[in-house]
């Protein structure tokens, strides 16, 4: 069960690169280092190694963004399908779509998108609101701050608004704004799965690279100093993140506690996994497609299955 994840994993950047080839072109070392960034952040790097979805998600919006790129109709309509069997919020993705057909005058995205969208809500592909307000809204923040690195996420929040109000609208923006902005106002009243939002929002890399090499070449080589060094602290600091989730795991044998470990959420699947395979139990039933895939991924199928 697990080289299904790595494969995807493979796939996942394999995509991503075929697109950042086509956004940067001609500048092919602006997509290399798109990619490269890309998998080092510690978001990429939870989701290649767990059983989740994110990978897949991610994929398939590279996919589509390529698809989009190459005016290849087909390929958008294959893309948006598997969103509806894939991706349990594909409405997310659906709905920044047909935003931007709507800004951009797009008729025949409009109609696609609305079709697709009208799917997943009859397929109950969506978020459910409500709730009541909390403290939700500043725990996203850290989550998505450690999804990215802090710096790396103040950067992409900078990107974000910098394109909304100075520059042109592309739509991998959307498809990344639209949904992060919506993880903000509902986690203002409910407690929210990261995983539907955060793969669309990681997305936001590429236009946040865009915006740093463009003011950067801007400027003279006598005056790109600044910008320079600001480069080697972000990714100085995405470096030490990412070592954090390499190293995370020993970080449990040597706490006290367990619980307080920043990552035990992430782990739990492996955690119930562990205890069952104690109990000498090999198979877990559960009402939850996500929580059977995790557990499949450790080696604990259903156990109808078994019967």
């Amino acid at each position: 069960m697990r080289i299904v994840f790595v494969i995807l994993a493979i796939l996942a950047t394999i995509a991503f690169l075929l697109f950042t080839l086509e956004y940067f072109r001609p500048r092919v070392e602006d997509a290399y280092m798109a990619t490269a960034i890309f998998l080092f952040l510690p978001g990429i790097l939870v989701a290649s190694t767990l059983a989740s979805e994110a990978m897949a998600v991610i994929m398939l919006v590279s996919l589509y963004l390529y698809a989009h790129i190459r005016g290849k109709l087909w390929l958008e309509i294959v893309v948006m399908v598997g969103f509806l069997f894939i991706h349990l919020a594909s409405a997310i993705f659906f709905t920044a779509l047909l935003i931007y057909a709507l800004v951009n005058k797009q008729k025949q995205t409009i109609l696609i998108s609305t079709i697709f969208l009208a799917f997943s809500l009859v397929f109950e592909k969506f978020i459910v609101i409500g709730g009541r307000p909390s403290g939700y809204l500043v725990e996203l923040f850290g989550v998505y701050a450690a999804l990215f690195s802090p710096f790396v996420f103040l950067y992409v929040v900078f990107a974000f608004y910098r394109i909304l109000i100075r520059q042109d609208k592309k739509l991998i923006w959307y498809i990344s704004f639209i949904p992060f902005v919506a993880s903000l106002l509902l986690s203002i009243r409910q407690r929210i799965s990261l995983m539907d939002f955060a793969p669309y929002v990681m997305m936001a890399i590429i236009p946040a690279l865009e915006i740093y090499y463009r003011s950067l070449r801007v400027r003279l080589p006598e005056h790109q100093g600044f910008h320079k060094k600001g480069f080697v602290v972000v990714l100085s600091m995405l470096f030490i993140a990412s070592a954090s989730i390499v190293l995370s795991r020993p970080l449990f044998e040597v706490l006290s506690d367990p619980n307080k470990h920043f990552a035990y959420r992430i782990y739990g699947p492996y955690w119930k996994a562990q205890e069952l395979k104690a109990d000498n139990k090999s198979c877990f039933d559960s009402n939850s497609l996500k929580e059977s895939c995790q557990m499949r991924y450790y080696g604990i199928v259903p156990c109808n299955k078994e019967r």
